[in-house]
């Protein structure tokens, strides 16, 4: 059996920029994913990383414009990345470092919204 079919995705929404995304998954293992990827060569390039609840409701608190930035530090299998979150003026910016990339998105107050609303309901999938 595929691994693929044992791990599904529960949520998997995208917000699109001119040459970048930001992405939030969520799959039946109850694992919570954030990517941010830039068009390169006509390709995407990503970072990607697994965040726990406490990342996640920091990341809703900036959202919800209760807090004004978030920072994370990950390493796993010799990979280390930095994820910044910062709410200024209407806009909140997703900033991730890993290696060679370094990728921004920004999201609109319409995108921050909906991210709120999907992020409280991954936080509840995962623990229930």
């Amino acid at each position: 059996m595929k691994m693929e079919s044992l791990n599904k995705l529960i949520i998997n929404s995208c917000f699109f920029g001119k040459d970048n995304c930001f992405k939030c998954t969520l799959n039946s293992n109850k694992e919570c994913y954030l990517h941010w990827g830039i068009k390169k060569d006509n390709k995407y390039a990503w970072i990607k990383a697994k965040f726990g609840l406490a990342e996640i409701g920091l990341i809703v608190r900036v959202l919800n414009g209760r807090k004004n930035t978030a920072s994370f530090f990950h390493s796993f299998n010799d990979k280390k990345a930095q994820f910044w979150i910062n709410n200024k003026d209407e806009f909140v910016f997703f900033r991730a470092k890993a290696n060679t990339l370094d990728i921004s998105k920004s999201l609109n107050e319409g995108e921050q919204e909906v991210l709120a609303v999907l992020l409280r309901d991954v936080i509840v999938r995962m623990n229930s």
